[in-house]
């Protein structure tokens, strides 16, 4: 797929680089903060340090995600008066933002390169190459501090740009941008609704790097479903929750009869007019960056 392409655009986030796992980040947390059940929040050991900011301002932690995914700032200061004008508050509690600081430092002082990374960087060296990720303060120092921004000829950043993948606006500007064409580019990620839909959407072909063995993008990869499906707590098939207000008002209700149970037929069928059918003849499904090569 990638040899006839001339413009390769990267993730960076578990496809180029990563954050330590997820016992590494539950040890750091019981260690450091061991009065708090940290450990097993599952947006902290996901790596969202953000997450006990969102608690104190009393907001779900994805709201406080969205938020920062597209919102450039210069500083923990400058983001702090930020959240407090945006939720009107006039204290943030400074164990909360301690502990926060804290754990993003951690995060981004043991950061690490995918194995084969690298690597694969070089071998298409010769190609144009851009970074195109959805990112939140300060993690944009990994990438200008540390040598990754000199792989590509531009990096494109969420909180920089103030969109964030999927967006199509934001794909079909960056595409205009540096002069490229749907047909011959290509996007690797390892995120299926922000990777593969959205340039997918834009016509592009893509491959999804499955690093996580993940079992819903074997599935949409295997039945072409739009990116709209997730894995619930018990490990089911479920609708994403910011989906399922648009898809109760368009789909036929028997569809949701039983969430679980979700045929494939019908859901290509009767989401072909609300998500843009995408042909699934254009992803190429691997395991790891390096098979790319």
């Amino acid at each position: 797929m990638i040899k006839n392409k001339e413009y390769i655009f990267f993730d960076c986030m578990d496809t180029i680089i990563q954050f330590p796992d997820m016992n590494t980040k539950k040890n750091w947390l019981r260690k450091n903060f061991p009065k708090e059940d940290f450990s097993n929040d599952p947006y902290l050991v996901q790596g969202f340090a953000y997450a006990a900011l969102a608690y104190d301002l009393k907001i779900d932690p994805s709201e406080l995600r969205d938020y920062l995914l597209v919102e450039h700032v210069n500083s923990f200061d400058e983001l702090l008066q930020k959240l407090k004008i945006r939720y009107n508050k006039n204290f943030i509690n400074e164990e909360v933002v301690n502990f926060t600081i804290s754990y993003i430092e951690f995060l981004m002082g043991n950061w690490n390169w995918v194995e084969g990374a690298q690597k694969t960087l070089d071998y298409y060296k010769n190609k144009k190459l851009y970074l195109v990720t959805n990112i939140m303060y300060p993690y944009n120092k990994i990438i200008y501090e540390n040598g990754i921004k000199h792989y590509f000829d531009e990096v494109f950043l969420s909180n920089e740009i103030s969109r964030r993948k999927p967006d199509l606006t934001m794909m079909n500007n960056i595409m205009k941008k540096v002069g490229a064409k749907p047909k011959d580019s290509v996007f690797i990620g390892d995120n299926w609704r922000s990777d593969i839909v959205g340039s997918l959407n834009v016509g592009m072909d893509s491959i999804f790097i499955n690093n996580k063995n993940s079992s819903i993008g074997n599935y949409l990869l295997e039945f072409g479903l739009k990116g709209f499906l997730e894995m619930d707590s018990e490990g089911k098939l479920a609708i994403r929750k910011d989906y399922q207000n648009l898809l109760e008002e368009n789909l036929p209700r028997k569809t949701f009869k039983n969430k679980y149970n979700i045929s494939k037929n019908e859901i290509y069928k009767d989401s072909k007019n609300i998500i843009k059918p995408i042909t699934i003849k254009n992803v190429v499904n691997v395991n790891n960056i390096s098979e790319i090569i």
